[in-house]
This record gives C-alpha cells, sequence and structure tokens, in this order.
C-alpha cells in the first residue's frame, strides 16, 4: 500500500504534483509500474483521441486494461460456489 502522507499543498504547480507523483513512484513494488504506464498511456491518449488512432499508439482506448498477477485472481477461486460457470445460465437462473 502507498504512503498517504505524500500530499499536494497548495498552489496546486505542475512541478510540484510531478515531484509528487515520483516520489509516489519511488516508494511503488517494481510489479506495479507496468500498471501506472498503462493507465498513463491511457490518460494521454483520452487527452488527445487523434494519437490514439496513430500508427505509434498501441491500441484505442476505451477504458484502461491492465494485467494483473495471478496471486491477485487466485483470491477469487470459491467465492462465488453458487454458480455453474455458464454465463448464460447463471445470469437467467437471476430473473427466475
Amino acid at each position: 500500500m502507498l504512503d498517504a502522507t505524500v500530499n499536494i499543498p497548495p498552489p496546486f504547480s505542475a512541478r510540484t504534483i510531478r515531484q509528487n507523483i515520483l516520489t509516489l513512484l519511488d516508494k511503488l513494488p517494481s510489479e506495479n509500474l507496468l500498471m501506472v504506464e498503462t493507465f498513463i498511456r491511457f490518460m494521454r491518449d483520452q487527452q488527445q483521441p487523434e494519437a490514439a488512432l496513430s500508427a505509434n499508439s498501441q491500441t484505442l482506448w476505451q477504458y484502461p486494461t491492465v494485467p494483473a498477477v495471478t496471486v491477485n485472481l487466485d483470491n477469487l477461486i470459491g467465492i462465488m460456489s453458487d454458480v455453474g460457470g455458464d454465463a448464460l445460465d447463471d445470469t437467467e437462473a437471476l430473473y427466475r
């Protein structure tokens, strides 16, 4: 978990915000850096839609998609034991 003590004091200058972001990045575990990079690319492309369509862009964003390590997904196993794994059947069962 990140240290929440890094606050952005007024005035909210770009320089202060950038420095706070760099401070937070230095404290972030290296396995989370890909997620940060993906989010930054998403934010950039949302601000410049034409950049998302350019040949240099990797994808046309609609929603940010970030990879998850399997350890995080393993925690989800078994929490919904009442569903059978068929999305259509499970959805229809909700309305019966």
